[in-house]
C-alpha cells in the first residue's frame, strides 16, 4: 500500500510536468498522462517492462499521442522488440511527421540493424528537422566516407566544423578523406589540427608519418613515429597500425615490413599473422601466403574459423585445391552456422569439375541463409552455362533477382538462360539490361554478341564480341568467334 501511494504522489509530480498543469485532481486511471508519466517513473527506476504496459494503458485513452507512442517505441527497442519498436515510432512519426525525438531513435537503430540506407534517410529528416544537429551530421559524413562518397562527405564535415570546432576526430576523418583523394597537404593541415585539440593521437603521428614520407621528408616522417612510440613505449599495436596503414595508402611492402617486425617482437600475435597472409593473399603471393598462415593455425590449433578460411585461399592460389578444401572444411566444421565456408566449397568444387559436390555445397549455403543472393545465381548460371535443368536454373536465378533485383550479374544469368532455353527475345530484353548496368563486363558482352549473332545482327555482334576481348584480352574463345565471323563475312565477298 505504501509503495502504491509513493509511486501515486510520484506520478502526480510528473503529471504536473508533463501537463503544465498545477494539480493532481485529474489524476485517476482513466487519465492517459498519469498512465504515461507513471511510465516515465517505471524507466527512471529501470523497470522497461512495467514502463511499456503503462504507456500501452495510456495509449487505450489517448491513442494519437505522438510521444507515448515514442516513449513505448523506445522502450520495445531497448528491451530488444524491435519490430514492435519500429510500429510504434512509426506509428509517431505518423502522427507527427516532424516528430524529430522518433526520427533519431529509427536512425539510430537502423544503423544498429545495418539498414544503412534507412538509417541515412531517418538522419536526413533529422538534419531537415534540426539543422544543427551534430549527431545526425557525424552520422552521414561516417556513412559517405563508409560508402566511399568522399566529395559528399567533406562539405559535412566541414559544416560540423563550423558548428563545433572542437571535435578532434572531425579533423581526423578529413585528413583521412584528403588523403584518400591524394590531397596530401589539406591532410597534414587538419591532422595538425588533430593533433593540436588531441596530442596523444597516436593514428595522426602515423600518418604524418606516412606523408612525410612519401613526400620524402624523411627525418619529419621518423620524428613523427618517434613520438607515436614514446606515447606507447614497447606497444606492438604501433606496428599494427602503421602496417595497415600503409597497405591503406598502396605501400605493400612497407605494410610487410611493419608485420614482420611486430612478429619478431611478438611471435603469437594471431592478427599479426592473419593480416600479414591477408596481404600476401592481395599481393598473389600465395606460398608466402600459405607459411604464415599455416603459423597461424599451430597458434590457435584448431580454434579459428577464419584463419582456416585465409589458408584454404591461400591454397587454391596456389593451386593446392584439395588442401584448400580440407582447410575450407575445417572452417566449416569450427563454425558450422555459417554460409561462408560453403560458398567458397561449392565455388571450389566447380572449378575442379565436380559439378554434383559443388551443387551440394551451395545448397548448404541456401539452407543456413536462405537471402544468400550469390548462391541461388551461382546455381543457375553455372546449370545454364551447361544447359542442364534450365527450367530450376531459371527459378534460382529468379530468387536471387528477388533479393537483388538491380544486380547486373544476375540479370546477366537469367538472360543467358533464357538464352540456353531458346528463348531468345527474351535473353536479349534480360542482356541489354544488365549491359546497361555492368556497361565493362567481358562476360555480359560476350553474351550480348552471341544473342545478336543469333538473331542475324551480324555487326552488332562482332561490336560486341570486340568490345569484350578489349575488356578482358585473353578470352581465346571470344577471338575465336571474331576470326570466323570476319572469315564469313570475307568469303560473301
Amino acid at each position: 500500500m505504501q509503495k502504491c501511494k509513493f509511486l501515486t504522489v510520484l506520478a502526480c509530480a510528473a503529471l504536473i510536468l508533463v501537463t503544465g498543469v498545477g494539480s493532481c485532481a485529474f489524476a485517476d486511471n482513466a487519465n492517459p498522462y498519469f498512465h504515461y508519466a507513471l511510465g516515465l517513473i517505471h524507466d527512471i527506476y529501470g523497470k522497461r517492462d512495467d514502463a511499456i504496459e503503462e504507456y500501452k494503458k495510456a495509449l487505450e485513452y489517448d491513442s494519437d499521442s505522438p510521444s507515448i507512442h515514442t516513449r513505448l517505441g523506445a522502450d520495445y527497442i531497448n528491451s530488444g522488440r524491435m519490430d514492435e519498436g519500429i510500429l510504434e515510432l512509426k506509428a509517431a512519426i505518423g502522427l507527427d511527421s516532424e516528430n524529430t525525438a522518433a526520427h533519431l531513435i529509427l536512425a539510430r537503430l537502423y544503423l544498429h540493424l545495418k539498414k544503412y540506407e534507412e538509417s541515412e534517410a531517418e538522419y536526413k529528416e533529422v538534419l531537415r528537422l534540426s539543422p544543427g544537429s551534430i549527431e545526425a551530421l557525424i552520422f552521414l559524413a561516417d556513412f559517405y566516407v563508409l560508402s566511399e562518397r568522399y566529395e559528399e562527405a567533406i562539405p559535412i564535415y566541414e559544416r560540423i566544423i563550423e558548428e563545433k570546432k572542437d571535435i578532434p576526430n572531425v579533423y581526423f576523418n578529413l585528413a583521412t578523406i584528403y588523403i584518400r583523394l591524394n590531397r596530401y597537404d589539406d591532410a597534414v593541415v587538419h591532422l595538425d589540427k588533430t593533433l593540436e585539440l588531441e596530442p596523444g593521437n597516436i593514428e595522426a603521428h602515423l600518418y604524418k608519418g606516412v606523408l612525410h614520407e612519401l613526400k620524402g621528408e624523411d627525418e619529419k616522417a621518423e620524428g613523427e613515429y618517434k613520438k607515436s612510440f614514446e606515447l606507447k613505449p614497447l606497444e606492438t599495436s604501433v606496428y599494427h597500425r602503421l602496417g595497415q596503414i600503409y597497405y591503406e595508402m598502396k605501400m605493400a611492402d612497407k605494410a610487410i615490413e611493419q608485420y614482420r617486425q611486430l612478429l619478431q617482437i611478438e611471435p603469437m600475435n594471431l592478427a599479426g599473422y592473419r593480416e600479414l597472409g591477408s596481404i600476401y593473399l592481395e599481393e598473389n603471393r600465395h606460398q608466402e601466403a600459405v607459411e604464415v598462415l599455416e603459423m597461424a593455425i599451430k597458434l590457435k590449433d584448431t580454434g579459428d574459423a577464419y584463419s582456416y578460411m585465409l589458408l584454404g585461399a591461400a591454397y587454391e592460389g596456389a593451386g593446392r585445391k584439395e588442401d584448400a578444401i580440407s582447410s575450407y572444411e575445417a572452417a566449416s566444421r569450427i563454425n558450422p552456422e555459417d554460409d561462408t565456408p560453403h560458398f567458397y566449397l561449392g565455388a571450389l568444387y566447380e572449378k575442379v569439375k565436380d559439378k554434383k559436390k559443388a551443387v551440394e555445397e551451395l545448397k548448404k549455403v541456401i539452407q543456413l541463409n536462405p537471402l544468400n543472393a550469390n548462391a541461388y545465381n551461382y546455381i543457375g548460371y553455372m546449370w545454364a552455362e551447361d544447359g542442364e535443368n534450365l527450367d530450376e536454373a531459371i527459378e534460382l536465378i529468379k530468387k536471387a533477382l528477388e533479393i537483388e533485383p538491380d544486380n547486373g550479374a544476375y540479370i546477366d544469368s537469367l538472360g543467358w538462360a533464357f538464352y540456353q532455353k531458346g528463348m531468345v527475345d527474351e535473353a536479349l530484353v534480360q542482356i541489354e539490361k544488365a549491359a546497361n548496368l555492368l556497361k565493362d563486363d567481358p562476360v555480359v558482352r560476350d553474351h550480348l554478341g552471341d544473342i545478336y549473332s543469333k538473331k542475324g545482327l551480324i555487326e552488332k555482334a562482332l561490336k560486341e564480341w570486340e568490345r569484350s576481348l578489349e575488356i578482358d584480352p585473353k578470352q581465346e574463345k571470344v577471338r575465336e568467334k571474331i576470326k570466323s565471323i570476319k572469315g564469313d563475312i570475307y568469303k560473301n565477298e
